[in-house]
């Protein structure tokens, strides 16, 4: 071998020619060895001495490029920050002075919504409603606007008043339902006491569970008696209804599924119904307005219809 013991050094490189096999040509052989042996290779490296030689590296490539701007250029960067800044604060300001602590919520169709007040109190805003209130001086004055409708939860406290477009709800603590559409305003009392005063007349009634009362053209009208336990029902997808013109149930059901029906109001707009959907699917929900009332109904994609029974002969 050699071949080994003249890498280790052990002999030269002529003993290493006469060691060789008779006729074998070793010299070309010997001086690339001899290159090799004068490549200065690196010695072990352990992992950790490594990586902190590779994070230097990198930290080194990392060295910021400043760029220096021509001096009018940075003066009017500064001016237009500046004037954007003013300009903010002053609409943020305006806004302030026109409506202080003015709270505006609304919900879509096929949206609800449940909000807390300042004092504690609950609104669960139907869908296609809206509620406005402010907030400064709430704990003595506790007012609110609603259009649509919304059932509440009044904590103890001062005088709560519900304002709307036809009259005023007034209560201190107690449940209640409030419905503004269809051109009148219609209040259903779960719990405590409620008084509701027309807009017009300044006529009043005082409700108690289980009563509701209606203000229609300016007059508020005598309670009747309704279920306690369907008042503000609609909060869980549940819409029952106790003699109700049945356009006023379509429309209903248009808000809660963001539909538009198609039928013939002059046909139905004498028509009264009493039943019940839910806002899960809106095939059955038709199909519970429609069979009891005699009715057809044609559903392809999102525009459907609903037809009188001479329209399906």
């Amino acid at each position: 071998m050699w071949e080994r013991e003249w890498l280790e050094g052990k002999i030269s490189k002529e003993e290493a020619q006469k060691r060789a096999k008779d006729g074998e040509n070793i010299s070309e052989l010997l001086q690339s060895m001899e290159r090799v042996s004068q490549f200065q290779v690196t010695s072990y490296v352990p992992k950790e001495t490594a990586w902190e030689m590779l994070e230097e590296k990198i930290a080194a490539g990392k060295k910021t490029k400043v760029i220096l701007m021509p001096r009018r250029y940075w003066i009017t960067g500064v001016a237009a920050s500046f004037i954007l800044a003013i300009g903010a604060l002053f609409l943020f300001q305006k806004s302030n002075t026109e409506n202080p602590g003015q709270v505006e919520m609304a919900t879509l169709k096929a949206q609800t919504e449940d909000i807390m007040l300042p004092d504690g109190s609950m609104v669960y805003l139907n869908a296609d409603s809206k509620i406005s209130y402010s907030e400064n001086g709430w704990s003595q004055e506790r007012l609110i606007s609603l259009q649509g409708e919304a059932f509440f939860e009044v904590e103890k406290g001062v005088r709560f008043t519900v304002s709307t477009a036809f009259g005023t709800v007034e209560v201190l603590g107690t449940s209640f339902n409030v419905n503004t559409r269809n051109g009148r305003l219609e209040v259903s009392c779960k719990t405590g006491k409620v008084r509701v005063t027309s807009a017009g007349s300044q006529t009043s009634q005082t409700i108690t569970p289980g009563q509701k009362t209606i203000v229609l053209a300016g007059v508020v009208q005598d309670a009747t008696i309704v279920n306690v336990d369907q008042v503000g029902s609609w909060r869980g997808g549940e819409f029952e209804f106790e003699s109700v013109m049945l356009i006023e149930v379509l429309k209903e059901l248009e808000r809660q599924y963001n539909v538009t029906l198609d039928y013939d109001e002059k046909e139905l707009k004498n028509r009264v119904y009493t039943g019940y959907f839910s806002n899960t699917d809106i095939t059955e929900a038709i199909q519970f307005i429609c069979i009891p009332m005699g009715l057809q109904y044609e559903i392809d994609g999102d525009n459907i219809r609903i037809m009188g029974n001479q329209d399906s002969r």
